[in-house]
């Protein structure tokens, strides 16, 4: 059975090689049957979940708003859903997808994120678990 995993957290979480062991230990554990699961923002924890998920050749999906460009890793591969004009909403419909889609949740938070706490929010929801791992947490591992 595959295990649908949403990874993602705040654009300002930069800590690699904290989210480069987590990841790579999840595909010891899980294997083939590991999917990711992610926002597909182009910086912060986003940018190295998207980059070492392929380098470990991990199924990867990213749910990105319909104001970007589809991409290759597109989850939603309905063209029509992209290119639309920006709406702050789209990002918080996102959201709501994303905790729909997956069974577990691991969110890296940097400081005051309105975004991971209303994930967090629709995650108890729907009575899914979920490990968020703060900035004051990482800061021991050290940037690179």
């Amino acid at each position: 059975m595959k295990f649908r995993l949403c990874i993602t957290g705040s654009d300002q979480f930069e800590f690699k090689t904290q989210i480069k062991n987590l990841i790579f230990n999840l595909k010891k554990q899980y294997g083939d049957d590991l999917i990711v699961y992610s926002r597909g923002s182009q910086k912060g924890a986003d940018k190295f979940i998207r980059k070492f998920c392929i380098e470990f050749g991990i199924n990867y999906y990213e749910l990105s708003p319909s104001y970007l460009s589809k991409t290759l890793y597109s989850f939603n591969q309905n063209e029509d859903y992209y290119n639309k004009p920006f709406s702050g909403r789209d990002i918080y419909k996102r959201s709501l997808q994303i905790t729909r889609v997956c069974n577990f949740f691991i969110l890296f938070k940097y400081e005051d994120d309105k975004l991971i706490d209303y994930m967090i929010k629709q995650i108890l929801k729907l009575k899914k678990q979920y490990k968020l791992i703060e900035k004051h947490e990482a800061v021991g591992i050290g940037r690179n």
